[in-house]
């Protein structure tokens, strides 16, 4: 194992492919286990042997079961523990929302269909912490979020999920970075269309007819702004709320769906989901951050709520969607 390993790169979930690997003694009974597709699993296990610095599978013939290295059981035994103990963190975190005090009131910005965020805020229910999301308007993006911080801000809301605001009162609330998701063109109803490397420049969507989000949308006011920096015209054919819509356009060859990659948890197999990619090489991305006041970073029932969210979070396995390692600032905003 490498002397200076950085446990910090290490994901829960991770572990929790090796675990499943070892117990179910193949690739695609370990995936079907944890509801994964099955390149996602080979990806993430040799990422953790990317950061370990270690083999942790044999080489095999095509087709074989995987037989795990001596420091492979090992990991897998080390694994067992920290997932164990994790376990009892989170029944922790859930006794301390359980043991009394009024509801949490979170909201989120929900105006780019994040179903992602919908998943967070129904699991914040079932535990009791009750999610107010605001219902989705034609305030502008600037306009929807300065409305859910002011909210934080005087009391009105504890805790938001809302995309990175440059005119939040940094003395007053703090803002931790969350996760971020890229813009993804779905291209499984377009067979013929050739993708260079991992992932779809914008002007290559020049002259192609797309179905999108609504003008409203922050992924709409992500894709325009990028679209006007690369002086590309986009042959808009259909918006809509409906990410399931999108993918009817798109399978029929219709339209190209463009769409946040978190809005894709609800249809895991959904295949050849590529990236977009500015004139400059970065992915067209939105970062998202909890927003709560600094008065209240020492409240228990508040940072348990938010340890919540970070494991709910850490759960998902999605391309093109990245959550954010706590304390870790993204350098700068794509786009």
């Amino acid at each position: 194992m490498a002397s200076s390993v950085d446990i910090s790169q290490i994901a829960l979930r991770q572990l929790e492919f090796l675990v499943a690997l070892a117990d179910e003694g193949s690739y695609v009974g370990a995936a079907q286990r944890l509801g994964v597709a099955v390149p996602n699993l080979w990806k993430q296990l040799r990422r953790l042997e990317d950061i370990l610095g270690v083999k942790l599978t044999e080489p095999q013939r095509r087709g074989a079961s995987p037989r795990l290295t001596k420091v492979g059981q090992e990991v897998v035994e080390e694994a067992r523990r920290l997932l164990a103990h994790s376990s009892g963190l989170l029944a922790a975190v859930q006794r301390t929302l359980d043991e009394g005090g009024p509801p949490f009131r979170t909201a989120g910005f929900p105006a780019h269909c994040s179903l992602m965020l919908s998943e967070l805020s129904a699991q914040l229910e079932e535990r009791g912490v009750h999610a107010e999301v605001p219902e989705a308007n034609e305030d502008s993006r600037v306009d929807a979020g300065r409305r859910l911080l002011d909210a934080v801000a005087r009391g009105d809301l504890d805790l938001v999920v809302a995309p990175a605001h440059d005119g939040h009162d940094s003395v007053v609330l703090t803002a931790e970075p969350f996760y971020q998701w890229s813009l993804v063109a779905v291209l499984e109803g377009h067979p013929k269309r050739k993708v260079a490397g991992d992932a779809l420049a914008l002007t290559d969507l020049a002259d192609t007819p797309l179905v999108v989000s609504p003008q409203h949308h922050v992924s709409n006011t992500r894709l325009t702004e990028a679209a006007n920096k690369a002086g590309v015209a986009l042959d808009i054919r259909a918006t809509t709320d409906s990410v399931e819509a999108m993918l009817a356009h798109g399978r029929a060859g219709l339209a190209v769906p463009v769409v946040p990659a978190d809005a894709l948890a609800s249809f895991p197999h959904t295949e050849r989901v590529v990236p977009l990619v500015d004139h400059h090489g970065d992915e067209v991305c939105e970062s998202h951050y909890l927003y709560y006041r600094k008065a209240d970073d020492k409240d228990e029932r508040l940072q348990s709520a938010v340890q919540l969210a970070w494991r709910i979070a850490g759960k998902r396995d999605l391309r093109g969607v990245h959550v954010l390692s706590r304390g870790r600032y993204p350098g700068s905003r794509a786009g």
